[in-house]
C-alpha cells in the first residue's frame, strides 16, 4: 500500500490496468484511499495525443482533467514519475518522462 502513495516529482501518479490486460493503460492521481473497503479515488490525466493536438502532441505530456473514478486498489498497476513544467516554457528533448504544464 505504502508504494502507492510514492510522490514522484509533483504528482502521486499510478497505472490503472482495469480488469483487462488488453486495455490501454490510464494514469490517474490518488484523491483519497479508502483502505476500510480497499477503493481508490483518483483523478485522471489523458495523453496529449487523445486531445485535440492528436498528432502534434508531445506523447509524453499528459493533461489532468476534471473526470474521476472511485476504483478497486487492485486495478492499480504501479506508480510513475509525473513531472509538474508548468513554470517552463519548453521541455528538453532529453527529458525522459512524464510530465503536465
Amino acid at each position: 500500500m505504502r508504494d502507492l502513495l510514492t510522490i514522484s516529482g509533483t504528482f502521486s501518479a499510478v497505472v490503472s490496468c482495469a480488469s483487462c490486460p488488453m486495455m490501454e493503460l490510464r494514469f490517474g492521481r490518488i484523491v483519497h484511499i479508502n483502505a476500510e473497503d480497499e477503493r481508490v479515488h483518483l483523478q485522471w490525466f489523458d495523453h496529449a495525443s487523445n486531445t485535440f493536438l492528436d498528432d502534434i502532441a508531445d506523447p509524453r505530456e499528459l493533461f489532468l482533467t476534471p473526470l474521476c473514478d472511485t476504483l478497486p486498489l487492485i486495478t492499480l498497476c504501479g506508480t510513475i514519475p509525473v513531472v509538474d513544467m508548468s513554470g517552463s516554457t519548453a521541455v528538453r528533448d532529453d527529458f525522459d518522462g512524464y510530465y503536465v504544464r
